[in-house]
């Protein structure tokens, strides 16, 4: 599943563990069970209710944005649905991803011996996860070296990597 994108999940709830965190909000983690396995989905408070008052007997479905981590997948769930539900969300979604794929960032990076120019660009790009294809084109004097990568960003660092001198933003057009 590519980072930033929506998925929706479906299942039988097979538990609830409600917690209050340090803030003293209250959360869940549902435990959610299908043919292939489960999965542990946390629910903050809004989500929680909607969840308790649905029929849990029945196939439950959380639309929910991945985003990937260090840490692994996160899933932040948008809507809970029921199987029906679902069935329609899910052809709306196939919708959006045919209509339009993201147009990529290129980005211009000149080849020099200071490799904090690299570092700080990965961090930026690390920080900024989303669904654009990044292309890299490495500028030196001998040859440029163009890089299609296979990270996708979120459209935000564009404006981000504006303010830094070291790299500049190709035009599409």
């Amino acid at each position: 599943i590519k980072d930033g994108s929506f998925a929706i999940f479906i299942g039988k709830v097979e538990e609830i563990q409600k917690k209050i965190s340090k803030k003293g909000n209250q959360f869940g983690i549902v435990n959610l069970m299908d043919l292939h396995g489960n999965i542990e989905i946390m629910l903050f408070s809004d989500k929680l209710e909607q969840l308790n008052e649905m029929d849990l007997e029945e196939p439950v479905a959380f639309k929910a944005r991945v985003t990937h981590t260090d840490f692994g997948a996160r899933f932040n769930v948008t809507k809970i649905m029921t199987l029906k539900q679902a069935k329609k969300e899910t052809k709306k979604v196939k919708k959006e991803i045919q209509e339009s794929p993201p147009e990529p960032i290129n980005l211009a990076v000149r080849l020099s011996d200071n490799f904090d120019v690299l570092d700080n660009l990965y961090s930026i790009i690390r920080q900024n996860p989303g669904n654009c294809p990044l292309k890299v084109t490495i500028i030196s004097k001998l040859h440029n070296v163009v890089i299609d990568s296979a990270i996708r960003v979120g459209s935000q660092i564009v404006g981000i990597l504006e303010t830094n001198k070291f790299v500049s933003i190709i035009d599409n057009n």
